[in-house]
């Protein structure tokens, strides 16, 4: 268990209980600026660990316990699946429904007009792939625990992505939206490996609320993307009719 998975839990049970730095730095004896770098690294001493689960009145195996529970594994592929879905992006997209947006099968059928044959083809190959479990009544566990990312670095899966964000960016550009932004930085390669990782760690924050409005149903919430530009709806929507 990764001290990193400790912390993003620790500050999503800080959040709901509405403790914010300024209580942590006075309960601390502490800087605002020091409790901020202690919840930014991706280790903590026990000591620390200790004095924070005695202010969430929770043992730290407790703690442990809702980590283990909390499920952030990041997502990577076999050399097999990133083949499959080099060839077949209509199940690429089919399977990040699943597994990072937490669809129900019957609800990608509903929303993609699919027929009965069709779904249960999708599902009958990613559970030949490995990548999920079949239940009854087309329910679906994801092999491995649900992703709050998916890893396609280094793989050849990383040009899909590219043609994810290229028609992002086209669908953007015809609704003329004002959601792009972006920033020039002038940075050392240490510098730049710290924002990088700020980056991600602010990406897993906000997809532990994603999976846990998913989870509620929450009415509020609606979908988005991001990289580097957020957007309305999702990115994956090439899902299409198959019959074999």
């Amino acid at each position: 268990m990764s001290s990193l998975k400790i912390i993003q839990t620790l500050k999503r049970d800080l959040k709901a209980k509405g403790i914010i730095y300024k209580d942590l730095a006075s309960y601390l004896k502490m800087t605002e600026a020091g409790v901020k770098k202690l919840l930014s690294k991706d280790d903590i001493s026990f000591n620390k660990l200790k004095l924070l689960c005695d202010l969430l009145q929770i043992s730290p195996n407790d703690l442990l316990s809702a980590v283990d529970e909390f499920e952030t594994e990041t997502h990577t592929f076999s050399e097999k699946q990133v083949k499959f879905f080099l060839n077949n992006h209509h199940y690429f997209h089919f399977f990040m429904k699943l597994a990072y947006e937490q669809k129900n099968p019957k609800i990608i059928q509903a929303e993609y007009k699919l027929s009965a044959r069709s779904l249960n083809i999708y599902l009958k190959k990613l559970e030949e792939l490995g990548l999920i479990k079949r239940h009854p009544f087309d329910r679906t566990q994801i092999v491995g625990g649900i992703p709050l990312a998916v890893k396609t670095k280094g793989t050849e899966l990383e040009s899909l992505k590219y043609e994810i964000v290229f028609d992002q960016l086209q669908i953007m550009k015809e609704k003329k939206s004002d959601a792009l932004s972006g920033a020039g930085f002038f940075l050392t390669d240490t510098e730049k490996e710290e924002f990088h990782q700020k980056l991600i760690n602010l990406v897993i924050d906000f997809s532990s609320s994603s999976r846990s409005n998913r989870k509620k149903e929450n009415k509020l919430a609606k979908e988005y993307n991001f990289m580097s530009f957020v957007n309305d709806g999702s990115m994956f929507h090439k899902i299409i009719e198959i019959d074999n």
